[in-house]
């Protein structure tokens, strides 16, 4: 069906639709979505853009597929922001000439692999929080130029969340943005024949940030990352431990980069040799020509860019084998996992792989293999089996950043794959009670339907200098999570139908116990209230409930205790 310009959308797309650009403008007056199985398709022109205006606070959500040429994307109201367009898990976004996303609080917001873009370039700009959110998935991302993006602090040009992906951007730009790219807790990415850059070189945030344990994948890939003049500022900032990169043939801004003036850890970045002047051709053309052998990751994006699994799997496969470097270890069995999905590699046998490194990793290396083998769950649509396996593995990181990670991943099965937004929220509410300030929380709310902004709250285990907060050590930490003198226990457990909860705290302090349902239905709060040093005890009587799995729940300003708990009658 062909419609008209001129007219006002909310709702679903009732089917097929092209929408022309000849007869005036559409107005989005309320949150409009395209289905699963339904298309929309905007056919501008390079002389006539297809315009949509959208109110303030409204969004557009794809589980079907958007198709646009030469489409603008704004808000019918100056000075406010709309809220973008959400590219859900499984949804499609073709972009097949230079569209533009302007003001809104995300500009592109994407849980979906299923990304198209061509070598015209698209622009996304003066968005309030981000110009792109990429969440638990691995798109490429090509052609498109960032500019403006973040009016406050703690949020610029692309942020990327989520533990069990590495998603490749390629010739990008990213100008004047507080941050240029943002990588949460264990996250992994790729960059290349990108550039992030400032008109004014003392302005901005750093120019790329990688939260704890996050990683960043840009050797030998021959970018144009220009240093903040500011001496406060960071080329790349290291909140916290995590794998070391290298990163050869890159451009910084000068031609005698010093490690101490770039990085805020010069330690993490093992070789910055490479460029002595900028790459200017705005397309991304290389002015060195990559040894693509001496690069096993770029050996691999190739073979993949022309559909050769095969030999793309048995690089992937050489650097398992070969390698002793646990950051080089991730990326492989991040970009395995695409190719499970991809019908490319067995689950099972990628299973057993990371049981097999699982026996001897440790800290933060060991954390991303217990993520990945529950992700692998959700690559694989189980998605009851996934909930199970992060919630059991969240209790074993109690009190630190993967507890969050994990509980958050299961706010957004909730809300992406199974479409129950209100299980999503008590999820995310879960996790923002743990720790509200951890960036991850922006996509597990976004898809409960609910805008958060993580980046205004306290962020309890990253303080504002970028330096770890009071994270509780994560197993396999030479034994410090020990010396931490809270616990809590339960017994017997099973339950039939009475237990007693024990738990001990260091010094007086604020205490809620709460029991949780397997379908994050809170059933009970125990405790409520203040509670003085020292060992206390509190009994559940689960005679009321029904036999099955449970969670409890124990929150104080100290210290977060999540476990299981078995009721049998």
């Amino acid at each position: 069906m062909t419609v008209s310009m001129g007219y006002c959308r909310f709702g679903n797309l009732p089917e097929n639709e092209t929408w022309s650009e000849s007869q005036g403008n559409y107005y989005i007056g309320d949150d409009f979505t395209i289905p699963s199985g339904r298309t929309l398709t905007l056919p501008g022109a390079s002389s006539t853009y297809c315009t949509l205006y959208v109110s303030p606070g409204k969004s557009i959500l794809v589980n079907g597929t958007l198709t646009t040429n030469w489409s603008r994307f704004k808000t019918d109201t100056e000075n406010y922001y709309w809220n973008g367009i959400t590219i859900n898990s499984g949804a499609t976004l073709n972009v097949n000439g230079g569209s533009i996303i302007d003001y809104a609080t995300i500009g592109l917001n994407v849980c979906s692999d299923s990304l198209y873009f061509p070598t015209t370039k698209s622009t996304i700009s003066n968005c309030r929080d981000w110009g792109m959110l990429i969440s638990n998935c691995a798109p490429t991302i090509k052609n498109i130029d960032f500019q403006d993006n973040g009016t406050t602090d703690y949020h610029g040009g692309v942020c990327i969340q989520g533990s069990g992906y590495r998603p490749y951007l390629k010739k990008i730009t990213i100008h004047d943005s507080r941050y240029g790219l943002y990588l949460t807790s264990s996250a992994d990415a790729t960059l290349e024949y990108s550039t992030i850059n400032f008109t004014d070189p003392s302005s901005g945030l750093d120019r790329i940030f990688l939260y704890d344990f996050a990683g960043l994948d840009i050797d030998g890939r021959r970018n144009n990352i220009y240093d903040n003049t500011n001496a406060s500022y960071w080329a790349i900032k290291f909140s916290a431990g995590g794998p070391n990169i290298a990163a050869t043939r890159n451009y910084w801004g000068t031609g005698s980069p010093i490690r101490g003036v770039l990085f805020n850890d010069s330690t993490r970045v093992t070789d910055i040799s490479g460029y002595a002047t900028a790459n200017i051709d705005s397309a991304g053309a290389p002015k060195v020509v990559a040894e693509i052998a001496s690069y096993p990751f770029i050996k691999a994006d190739a073979y993949e860019s022309v559909g050769d699994w095969k030999s793309a799997l048995s690089v992937y496969q050489d650097i398992m084998a070969k390698s002793a470097d646990p950051g080089e270890k991730r990326l492989a069995l991040k970009s395995l996992l695409k190719l499970c999905g991809m019908k490319q590699y067995d689950y099972s046998v990628f299973r057993t792989l990371i049981a097999n490194e699982r026996k001897t990793a440790q800290s933060w290396y060991a954390s991303s293999l217990d993520y990945l083998s529950c992700e692998s769950l959700v690559s694989e649509g189980k998605y009851t089996e996934a909930i199970a396996a992060f919630s059991e593995k969240a209790t074993q990181y109690s009190g630190n950043v993967m507890e969050v990670e994990m509980l958050s991943r299961i706010a957004s099965i909730y809300g992406q794959n199974l479409h129950d937004k209100g299980k999503a929220k008590v999820y995310a509410d879960m996790a923002a009670a743990i720790n509200p300030g951890q960036p991850i929380l922006l996509s597990a709310y976004s898809s409960a339907g609910i805008e958060y902004d993580p980046w205004k709250h306290a962020d309890k285990y990253l303080a504002n200098s970028g330096q770890p907060g009071e994270d509780k050590p994560l197993p396999g930490d030479n034994g410090q999570a020990e010396k931490i003198k809270e616990y809590v226990t339960v017994s017997p457990n099973p339950a039939n139908p009475l237990t007693t909860i024990t738990y001990s705290l260091a010094s007086s302090t604020k205490v809620k116990l709460d029991i949780y349902a397997v379908n994050g239905q809170k059933v009970a709060t125990l405790v409520d209230g203040t509670a003085s040093a020292g060992v206390h005890a509190v009994k559940f009587d689960g005679s009321r409930y029904g036999s099955g799995l449970y969670f409890y729940r124990l929150a104080s300003d100290r210290f977060t205790k999540t476990g299981k708990m078995m009721l049998l009658k």
